[in-house]
C-alpha cells in the first residue's frame, strides 16, 4: 500500500477501519496507519497533510473527539531520511543518517538538545511510532536520537 516505499506494508483489520474512517472524514486516502497506545498515526501522501489536518486543525480535532485518541498525521516521502524526519515532527530534525550494522538498517537522528523531548514524545510514543513506520516502509530496525 506504500507508494514509493521499499517494504510491502501489511495493514491489520482495525488499521483498515481507522483508514476508512479517516478517509470519510478528511477526503484524504492515507498510505498507512498505526496505533500506538492512545495515539493513531496516519501517513498521507506528500501535499495532503494540510487537507487532512484541516483549517486550524479542525479536522484532526473532529477525529480526536470521535476516536478518543490523539491523532498524528505524517507526510510520506520515498526518501527514508525525509520520512523519518517527518515522522519525528513536531521536533526539528537537524540530520538523519542511515547506516547498516550486522546486516540491519539503522538511523541516527540529530535534533537540538531542547527538541529531544518532542522527538521522543511522552512515554517514548513519538519515537516508537517513527520506528514502526520506518520499519514498515523502509526496513529500518532502530532509530537513535542524538
Amino acid at each position: 500500500m506504500s507508494e514509493g516505499g521499499r517494504q510491502s506494508v501489511k495493514i491489520t483489520e482495525s488499521e483498515l477501519q481507522y483508514i476508512s474512517f479517516f478517509q470519510q472524514v478528511t477526503n484524504v486516502q492515507p498510505v498507512d496507519c498505526i496505533v500506538i497506545e492512545d495515539m493513531i498515526v496516519y501517513v498521507v501522501n506528500a501535499g495532503d497533510v494540510g487537507k487532512a489536518v484541516g483549517k486550524r486543525g479542525t479536522t484532526v480535532q473532529e477525529l480526536r473527539n470521535i476516536q478518543k485518541k490523539r491523532i498524528k498525521v505524517v507526510e510520506f516521502s520515498s526518501d527514508p531520511k525525509k520520512f523519518i524526519a517527518n515522522a519525528l515532527q513536531p521536533a526539528n530534525v537537524a540530520e538523519v543518517e542511515l547506516f547498516e550494522r550486522k546486516g540491519r538498517l539503522h538511523a541516527r537522528v540529530k535534533v537540538p538538545e531542547e527538541e529531544k523531548g518532542k522527538a521522543i514524545g511522552k512515554g517514548g510514543k513519538n519515537l516508537r511510532a517513527a520506528v514502526e513506520l520506518a520499519r514498515r516502509h523502509f526496513g529500518v530496525e532502530r532509530i537513535v536520537i542524538q
